[in-house]
């Protein structure tokens, strides 16, 4: 049987794809364009580090092939590792943008996701950036909704709450309605990952990789 989901994840779902797909306020629309040039520019900048280099040992040991291209990279990568080398780089120095209040650095999932479904959904420019907005979005509204006691209790908030943003940004692509977003999340809330035990370590990153 398919999983059922309350009313609650369906209308959530709903406002942020009927976000997705409404032009973006110019106030939303520059907050968002800042936030993906910040964090194209980490990914951009870890490309080289040990992190990424494993992980890309890792994807060719898999035979990785296809399309998505890794910011800084020459190669290319299929969707899978596509998006978990993007969203480890992004994240890795930590100087992608940080939404204060709850901490998530929302960018690097996002972000991670958008690229990597792009050469199979072809977006328009604001189809792209929509998409990417409320990926953000979505991760912080839950964020804001468990702090700060998810995060002093020790979970990695980017990480937990990352999973959701990359599900209902990947739902605006695909262009998904409500009720089959809202299946989307309620599986990506079997996935969410991430303690802060991790941090200093190369897992850190690597939760907002496989967010």
């Amino acid at each position: 049987m398919p999983a059922t989901t309350g009313s609650v994840t369906t209308d959530f779902c709903a406002a942020m794809l009927d976000a997705a797909a409404s032009p973006l306020p110019p106030e939303v629309s520059r907050a968002a364009r800042r936030t993906l040039l910040n964090v194209l520019g980490t990914a951009a900048s870890a490309a080289g580090s040990p992190a990424v280099t494993v992980l890309l040992a890792a994807a060719a040991e898999q035979g990785s092939a296809g399309d998505v291209q890794v910011p800084g990279l020459a190669r290319t990568l299929d969707p899978y590792w596509g998006a978990l080398v993007t969203g480890t780089a992004a994240h890795l120095d930590d100087f992608d943008d940080t939404h204060l209040a709850t901490v998530i650095h929302p960018g690097a999932a996002a972000l991670a996701t958008v690229l990597s479904l792009a050469q199979e959904t072809a977006p328009s420019g604001a189809a792209f950036l929509g998409a990417f907005a409320v990926g953000c979005e979505a991760q912080l509204r839950i964020g804001n909704a468990i702090s700060p006691a998810h995060y002093d209790h020790g979970w990695h908030i980017t990480g937990t709450c990352g999973v959701f943003g990359a599900a209902v940004a990947a739902s605006a692509l695909l262009g998904l309605d409500a009720e089959a977003a809202s299946r989307a999340l309620s599986l990506a809330a079997t996935m969410t990952l991430g303690h802060r035990e991790a941090f200093g370590s190369m897992t850190k990153p690597l939760h907002a990789g496989k967010a």
